[in-house]
């Protein structure tokens, strides 16, 4: 069950945050390439304290796992651009959590 809440909820709480808001907050400010990588590095930091907690903070550095999270950000973010409609990127969002989900 925690896994179905995951898949469902995450995608759409971060992707109202973090495109829905914040993203539409700095494209006021700055161009759209700079908000995006504004956006992405905040995104990536919302991740340190799940790996601080988990024991996994050097390995997402040493793996390059951060810059997973980091692509990932910039995937939906720019979707989310493109369309300018949260659906698509939420959508994104949900289907990598299932596929990591299925797989680890």
């Amino acid at each position: 069950m925690d896994d179905v809440i995951i898949v469902l909820f995450v995608g759409i709480t971060e992707e109202s945050v973090f495109r829905g808001w914040l993203l539409n907050a700095t494209l006021d400010r700055w161009d759209r390439w700079r908000a995006l990588i504004e956006n992405s590095l905040l995104f990536l930091a919302i991740h340190f304290p799940k790996w601080i907690v988990s024991g996994e903070f050097l390995y997402a550095f040493t793996s390059f796992g951060f810059a997973e999270v980091i692509a990932l950000s910039l995937l939906f973010g720019w979707s989310f651009l493109r369309t300018r409609n949260l659906l698509l990127p939420i959508a994104l969002h949900m289907f990598y959590d299932l596929v990591v989900m299925m797989f680890v």
